[in-house]
């Protein structure tokens, strides 16, 4: 009797991804759910494939990550090992790909997201284990590659999948037809609704920090550092009111208490205020969510203010943020933003701020156009009308107006120690000098304006006394360079990127008592500490023999010189820190 052959065993595929946080809680792995919804819900893969999501901390090491995906005790090795790629994981994603091949020489090595969209050639120049780069939406274009990798595919049979850059045998970069974007958004199963993203932890409760929830893609602006998966200046699709309803009835049964939309401009459109009749509804049902979260349309209409209303009266709290990024005119024109309704945003602030509503704002520091003085003007103005105001660093992200043509605007950047983003450093408006400077404001606005209850101090301190809030955060900056307590330097060096723990130390060990971020008005000439400056911390160079007890404050420990680290000086076993 002739034995019948046996099915061929399933594909399997691993699909990573990273968050940024340090959490409690997982984040929610979104952009893989869709992945593995779109593959198992496909009919022609039925059986072939098994998927699973591998979902980590933000403060994983690369050593942690590869320990878990092929070190544990049940770990199987997979032939299809895919990462959803932002620029906080990119290098260690690239490093995992080259453990994978190590151990599975004939597997295949898949880069998508925003961050290689586009950037196949630098791909596979950094990471040569790499086997292929998904181009734009990612669903259908993974869903058509596994079903080749299914069928046996060779190289040459990756050239009829629409989306992907991937590699010849001699190391040829290849870039198939751009996939259209996909119109109905409906083809994409929910990956809640199928469990492809779990929810629940071993102790049935919810385990991510919120629940994210897309209800559209596109946004029909074009602003000139924002990318939102190439969907910039694109027709927005959204998926069905019924579907949508299904899901967050889900959350609320489940007890999650955060809703955030990942929409580019929710409260825009109509169906933005019927989702929130949904979501009113469910709460008065269920009891959830408590909270709802979102970045919100840019020209605030009648449906937004519809939507503050409902979600008020049934006690869905919320924060609602003015995304300005610049009062500064000339910078709102290079950002393609000037002739946006939110730039009219005094009567917007005001109405919240009557309906009891916390309003915050949103400002990119270092946008060419953008000088110091226009900065901290625009800054003060919002300071004096909305809770919060918050400040980020101007980045050029990949496929964005100003990457493209950055010699237009005299961008000078450079890529992260940690990360593989470029921070702006200079252009035509803005200095070195004056970015360092405004660097130190940035740390402070978010220490002492942002951040827990400091930021409810601000108005006393404007009404009272009449400070301008940029002055008494500058001025703040410039005295405590002058503080010589090891707690006040660590401050004044502002926030870097912290160093394995396991070199920290040795670093700390080779590092002169002279700190290169203290100001150089503190130091003398000739390197060494002025008499009234306890610890010059910059430009002191090899003079850092120099700092000695009698430079000490009098507020330290008797024996103890000013400085933290005195390699050279020959009194190390009195430092504060070796």
């Amino acid at each position: 009797m002739t034995k019948a052959p046996s099915e061929p065993a399933p594909l399997r595929v691993e699909i990573v991804q990273q968050g940024f946080w340090n959490l409690p809680l997982e984040s929610m792995p979104l952009a893989a759910g869709y992945l593995k919804a779109t593959v198992l819900e496909d009919p022609c893969l039925a059986g072939k494939v098994a998927v699973d999501i591998r979902n980590f901390s933000g403060t994983l090491t690369h050593e942690m990550m590869a320990d878990t995906l092929f070190g544990a005790e049940d770990a199987t090795i997979p032939d299809v090992l895919a990462f959803s790629v932002l620029g906080w994981n990119f290098r260690a994603f690239g490093a995992l790909a080259e453990t994978f091949k190590q151990l599975n020489p004939a597997g295949w090595v898949v880069f998508g997201g925003t961050h290689v969209t586009g950037q196949a050639e630098r791909v596979f120049h950094l990471f040569p284990h790499v086997d292929v780069v998904v181009n734009g939406e990612g669903e259908l274009t993974f869903r058509d590659l596994v079903r080749t990798l299914v069928e046996g595919a060779s190289r040459p049979r990756l050239g009829h999948v629409a989306g992907l850059s991937w590699k010849e045998a001699d190391g040829t970069v290849r870039t198939n037809q751009d996939r259209e974007r996909i119109t109905d958004l409906e083809v994409i199963p929910s990956p809640f609704l199928t469990g492809a993203i779990d929810l629940l932890d071993a102790d049935g409760r919810f385990r991510y920090d919120v629940a994210l929830i897309e209800t559209n893609r596109g946004c029909p602006y074009k602003c000139s550092f924002c990318y939102w998966g190439g969907a910039v200046g694109q027709r927005v699709r959204s998926f069905s009111r019924e579907r949508l309803r299904q899901e967050l009835t889900l959350f609320a049964k489940l007890g999650v208490r955060t809703v955030a939309t990942c929409d580019a401009n929710f409260g825009m459109f109509p169906a933005d205020l019927e989702l929130t009749e949904d979501l009113v509804e469910i709460k008065r049902t269920h009891g959830y969510p408590h909270a709802f979260e979102s970045s919100w349309a840019k020209n605030k209409s009648h449906v937004f203010f519809e939507i503050v209303r409902k979600l008020k009266d049934v006690g869905l709290t919320s924060s609602f943020t003015l995304a300005l990024q610049s009062l500064e005119p000339e910078a709102l024109t290079t950002m393609g933003r000037r002739n946006m309704k939110v730039n009219e945003w005094h009567d917007l602030a005001r109405r919240l701020a009557e309906d009891g509503l916390e309003c915050c704002a949103e400002l990119i520091w270092g946008a060419p156009g953008e000088t110091v003085e226009s900065f901290l003007r625009g800054y003060d103005e919002l300071a004096g009308h909305v809770s919060r105001v918050a400040v980020y660093p101007m980045l050029l992200l990949p496929n964005t107006e100003y990457a493209e043509h950055r010699s237009r605007h005299g961008i000078v950047s450079v890529r992260g120690e940690h990360d593989d983003f470029e921070y702006v450093l200079a252009h035509r408006s803005m200095t070195f000098a004056e970015n360092r400077h405004m660097r130190r404001f940035v740390f402070w606005a978010k220490v002492m304006a942002e951040c827990g209850v400091l930021r409810h101090s601000w108005s006393a301190l404007r009404e009272l006394a009449g400070w301008s809030q940029s002055r008494v955060l500058r001025e703040f900056a410039d005295w405590i360079d002058t503080v010589p307590a090891p707690e006040a330097v660590a401050l004044a060096e502002g926030p870097r990127p912290r160093a394995p723990r396991r070199t920290r130390g040795r670093a700390a060990r080779r590092s002169p008592c002279c700190s290169p971020t203290r100001p150089a008005r503190t130091c003398s000439p000739g390197g060494g500490p002025k008499p009234s400056t306890p610890c010059c911390r910059r430009a002191c160079g090899p003079s850092s023999a120099r700092c000695s007890v009698s430079t000490c404050s009098p507020v330290r420990r008797a024996g103890r010189p000013c400085c933290r680290w005195c390699p050279s000086a020959g009194r190390t076993s009195t430092c504060g820190r070796r």
